[in-house]
């Protein structure tokens, strides 16, 4: 015959198992969380890089804009640009489009707001915007119609 064992000794272990099980579930969601936040780590790396490239983009645009004449400076420099924005474009980068467009406050950052028009609707485009995947990568800076005349 078995000896059996006292009731509060059985109660014991299953307290032990049952804090074991605990514990086991714990630490795979903790390895799970870690994982995750690995990947997006991963995903967002080249972030800072991206914003400084963007900031080469402007520096572009507003060198194009100021050059008066055609001439092969004014296409070399064009080329670059589009080479740029090449580069960005494969990397995940994406312009928004904001011009007449309502204001929407996660993506657009307002500098001023302008008399007239339909009130919240985006009239300039200061800066542009880019997302980054699936992400704001910067906020566009933009002027709205306030709606009053």
């Amino acid at each position: 015959m078995k000896e059996q064992k006292p009731k509060e000794e059985v109660e014991k272990q299953e307290d032990h198992l049952e804090q074991l099980q605990r514990l086991q579930a714990e630490f795979e969601n903790y390895q799970k969380r870690v994982e995750k936040e690995q990947g997006e780590k991963a995903k967002y790396a080249s972030t800072d890089l991206l914003k400084k490239l963007l900031t080469l983009t402007d520096t572009f645009e507003q060198a194009l804009k100021s050059m008066q004449k055609e001439d092969e400076h004014t296409k070399g420099v064009e080329m670059m640009y589009q080479t740029l924005q090449t580069i960005l474009k494969e990397e995940g980068v994406k312009a928004m489009e904001v011009e007449g467009k309502q204001l929407n406050p996660e993506e657009h950052e307002v500098l001023a707001k302008v008399e007239g028009g339909e009130e919240g609707v985006i009239i300039e485009e200061v800066q542009k915007g880019y997302f980054y995947k699936d992400k704001i990568l910067r906020h566009a800076k933009v002027k709205i119609s306030s709606g009053k005349a």
